[in-house]
């Protein structure tokens, strides 16, 4: 995982890129993307809607940065502890969540 510098002070995380992470191939990010929008809860990040997974404990989540209609072939995965939020997390953009969605 490669602590992301740009947002450490506003948005502390760290992410995962394909072709530069040994060991994890195009597979592993299509499979990790697929999961993610399956198994994912709604969120925030201000006013854009996407989808999180947590880990069992809740401390951290994980989330990929999809365009406005989402591939399969995700090259990079983010990850994030919990212990903050970006904006209201009551209200989502239903309709963006449905793209995202693998059903």
């Amino acid at each position: 995982w490669i602590w992301a510098r740009t947002y450490a002070e506003s948005a502390p995380h760290w992410y995962v890129v394909l072709g530069r992470t040994p060991d994890l191939t195009r597979e592993d990010f299509i499979r990790a993307g697929r999961v993610i929008r399956t198994f994912g809860e709604p969120g925030n990040f201000w006013s854009h809607t996407n989808l999180y997974l947590f880990t069992q404990d809740r401390s951290r989540k994980f989330w990929c940065m999809w365009g406005t209609h989402p591939k399969d072939d995700v090259d990079l995965i983010n990850m994030a502890t919990t212990d903050r939020t970006y904006g209201p997390q009551d209200t989502f953009d239903t309709q963006r969540l449905a793209r995202l969605r693998l059903t």
